[in-house]
């Protein structure tokens, strides 16, 4: 399954350099599942998205997201986005990883 994710202005001023739990883009997926975002969120972001719950699961970020995660941990300027993440089999994820 995909989403439609967008990265507003409000998201990249309160996002955290360097911080999965609190970068631009995890704002932008708590808002989007309508997740509480704080230290403790359940979202997870990396080269992937992790979203937790009763199963864990994980979604494939474009190549323009993790751009703009480079660009913006780096602390150069950055602009509000759209891009789409798409579900990830998690038995396949996991098999990946080991």
């Amino acid at each position: 399954m995909r989403h439609l994710i967008e990265v507003t202005k409000q998201d990249i001023k309160n996002g955290v350099p360097c911080n999965p739990w609190c970068c631009p883009i995890a704002n932008a997926v708590c808002r989007h599942f309508k997740i509480k975002n704080d230290n403790s969120s359940p979202v997870s972001v990396a080269s992937n998205v992790r979203v937790k719950g009763d199963v864990d699961t994980y979604y494939k970020l474009s190549r323009a997201a993790n751009r703009f995660i480079d660009r913006f941990d780096k602390g150069h300027k950055v602009a509000p986005f759209k891009f789409y993440i798409t579900e990830i089999n998690s038995k396949f994820y996991i098999t990946e990883i080991n």
